[in-house]
């Protein structure tokens, strides 16, 4: 997993093998520091996929808990794939999903974690691998600011070159 605790972004992918022969029920957590934003209001985004590999493979969120969760601090922004969740198939193969979430936090701006969890139970000799990404979207005045100083700095660097 990577980020960015001043945007603040965390987003990433991770792969999980069963080796056991038994199902086993996995919880991973992933945090990152946040630095202290303005006070306000912020669009934030999040998703998940999630392929699953394997032979007679099934891959189940755990009992009233989402398989993926996102917070800041002590705020839940949202989950994915909620309980009860299931995928598998029989046989060999493979077996895909994504799902996306975003809304609006009113958030105080102090300094915390980011989280992304994920929850849930794979069978035995069996694999999933997650992408996952969580981020809080830039107002678009500041997209507009970004655009006009990255035009700028074009520009002088144009200018300064000898004809």
């Amino acid at each position: 997993m990577i980020g960015d605790s001043n945007s603040p972004v965390l987003g990433g992918n991770i792969q999980v093998a069963n080796t056991s022969t038994s199902d086993i029920d996995f919880v991973i957590g992933f945090y990152m520091p946040v630095t202290q934003q303005d006070a306000g209001s912020y669009d934030w985004a999040g998703s998940i996929s999630l392929a699953l590999t394997g032979i007679d493979a099934s891959l189940s969120s755990l009992i009233d808990t989402p398989v993926w969760s996102a917070g800041i601090d002590d705020i839940e922004l949202g989950t994915l794939l909620s309980d009860p969740f299931e995928m598998g198939f029989s046989g060999t193969g493979n077996q895909s999903i994504q799902e996306a979430i975003s809304s609006l936090i009113d958030w105080n701006g102090d300094s915390g974690m980011l989280s992304i969890g994920l929850a849930f139970n794979l069978s035995a000799g069996d694999t999933a691998v997650f992408g996952t990404s969580l981020g809080f979207i830039p107002s678009p005045g500041a997209i507009c600011l970004l655009a006009i100083t990255m035009i700028g700095g074009r520009s002088r660097r144009r200018s300064a070159c000898p004809a």
